[in-house]
């Protein structure tokens, strides 16, 4: 906006995605057929939007200006402008060929011509998941063109449950007649299990769930450079955001798509989409609004207690995942959360056109084929697949919709007894003091782990304790002054209890470092000053 002088945040988006539409095309020049704006947009706009895209290329073409510079996208079009030519081998293999973006394939294809080359290309059709972004189907492309057609319909990561229930997804939705064949082993326990959600709101509720017992956990795709911190991969900013314009306030949105939105209201209009059959709806964005409205003023410190949660995937007991960031992984066991496509809604089905469709069912299968033993389905699901599988009797890798299974609750199964009662206000064995108990574990764990780990690691443990522990006072239930104190520091304003006072002298053991100390107590640095003089420490 700043550096072309547009008036609102969406034009920049709509000049970003239009640059993007040509970058991913095998066109040479930039034109109308890559806009992406909405249909009916006047004339004037269109040709302010080329023209904003066309010097947004030029600029990010320039190696002196560091204020755009180039994507990856954007060096691979300039290298495949200059008509490249490879050297040096006799076969070009192209693998996930399904999800190619069409200047990538140009290039293979203008190499093969040259060249006379082999050109082998691998992939599985009904893992494109990514015609958002401009990708095709280069196996479907180039069908008629090949010399041979391979099928591979064996898999040697998922058991045969596995492989029945993705026919099923196949044969009924898609009408592939494939039977796939699973040849992994059941033969041992599981040890990996993981989340997986159609859409990031989703997956947050699920994540939220899990993080307020205390449970360290894993979002899938992000880096321990980072801190394993999932606020950009799974796009925190837009639920904070949705959250922000809840509050009235949409000077606080940062996010561009969502500056959009001059209301709440107006978030929930464009999620509901046109007209009783909903035509245009953004179904992320409804989930978004749901989450908003349920957690209210939690929100800012839920996002912040899911940073905190999250660690890497050898120190956490669960992964969260979207279906789009778990292709090409897998664990043991999976459960689906209920956002995934429903088979069995024909009025949804019929709203959406072919590719959209297709796409949808595309990620359930996915998502299904990321198990390798077991899977727990939504309760829709399971009885759509059970009707339809060809499997009878009692199926060994699903997860009953009613099983309190490792992948559904796994904390329970797993955690310490004294750690689950931590995370269950009200809940105490009979003639046993409830507090006592878990100040008992606390100081043990603690003391076990204080010689073998640095300091920092032993704070880190006493921070996810004290964050499982329940809020006598509650956002909500604070003076409006105090509510936006409580969203810094998740227990602010909270009374000490004798539990987070042992928790304290056992932090300040590790470390006098006041800011270190606020931050894994929640709490702001006067309070926790005042907290430790009032122990008689430093």
């Amino acid at each position: 906006m700043e550096l072309f002088g547009l008036s609102a945040p969406h034009l920049a988006v709509y000049a970003i995605n239009t640059l993007n539409a040509y970058l991913h095309s095998e066109d040479e020049e930039l034109g109308s057929r890559h806009l992406e704006i909405p249909m009916r947009t006047p004339v004037s706009i269109r040709n302010l939007i080329l023209r904003v895209a066309g010097k947004i290329w030029d600029r990010m073409r320039d190696p002196e200006d560091e204020e755009l510079p180039i994507s990856h996208d954007g060096y691979l079009k300039l290298w495949a402008l200059e008509e490249p030519a490879i050297e040096d081998y006799d076969v070009l293999l192209l693998d996930e060929a399904q999800d190619t973006n069409p200047v990538t394939l140009k290039l293979l294809l203008d190499q093969v011509e040259r060249r006379s080359a082999g050109l082998i290309l691998v992939g599985d059709t009904h893992q494109a998941i990514y015609a958002w972004r401009h990708a095709i189907n280069a196996m479907e492309s180039v069908r008629q063109r090949a010399d041979f057609r391979l099928p591979l319909s064996e898999s040697f990561r998922f058991v045969p449950g596995i492989a029945a229930d993705a026919d099923v997804v196949l044969n009924r939705l898609k009408n592939d007649p494939v039977k796939l064949v699973g040849r992994g082993s059941a033969d041992r326990k599981p040890s990996e299990y993981a989340v997986l959600a159609r859409a990031n709101a989703s997956l947050i509720e699920a994540a939220i769930e899990k993080a307020r017992t205390g449970m360290p956990i894993h979002f899938a795709a992000t880096k321990g450079e980072e801190s394993w911190d999932p606020w950009v991969p799974y796009k925190f900013q837009i639920t904070l955001d949705t959250y922000h314009l809840w509050r009235g306030r949409p000077g606080a949105v940062k996010d561009p798509y969502m500056k959009k939105f001059r209301s709440f209201s107006e978030i929930e209009e464009h999620a509901r989409g046109e007209g009783e059959e909903g035509n245009g709806r953004d179904v992320e964005l409804g989930l978004q609004t749901q989450l908003v409205k349920k957690h209210g003023d939690e929100i800012p410190a839920l996002l912040e207690l899911l940073q905190r949660r999250s660690e890497g995937p050898d120190k956490a007991r669960l992964t969260f995942s979207t279906a789009h960031r778990a292709k090409g992984l897998e664990w043991d066991c999976v459960r689906l959360l209920d956002d995934f496509i429903d088979p069995t809604d024909r009025k949804l089905l019929e709203n959406l056109d072919r590719r959209e469709r297709d796409e949808e069912f595309n990620i359930l299968y996915v998502a299904i084929t990321r198990a390798r033993l077991r899977i727990k389905y939504p309760a829709k699901l399971l009885d759509w697949i059970q009707e339809h599988s060809r499997m009878t009797g009692e199926a060994s890798h699903r997860f009953p919709a009613d099983d309190l299974s490792e992948a559904d609750d796994l904390s329970a199964k797993e955690e310490p007894r004294e750690r689950r009662e931590a995370s269950e206000p009200g809940k105490a064995r009979s003639g046993v003091d409830k507090t006592a108990g878990r100040k008992s574990a606390a100081r043990r764990q603690t003391a076990e782990t204080r010689g073998s780990r640095s300091p920092l690691a032993v704070l880190s443990a006493i921070s996810k304790q004290v964050a499982a522990l329940p809020l006598k006072k509650q956002t909500a239930s604070l003076h409006p002054n105090l509510q936006d104190a409580r969203r810094q520091h998740p227990r602010a304003f909270e009374p000490w209890s004798d539990e987070e006072d042992e928790l304290l002298r056992l932090a300040w053991l590790a470390t006098r470092d006041g800011a270190r100390l606020a931050r894994a107590f929640g709490r702001n640095i006067g309070g926790i000053t005042a907290r430790t003089e009032h122990q008689g420490l430093e």
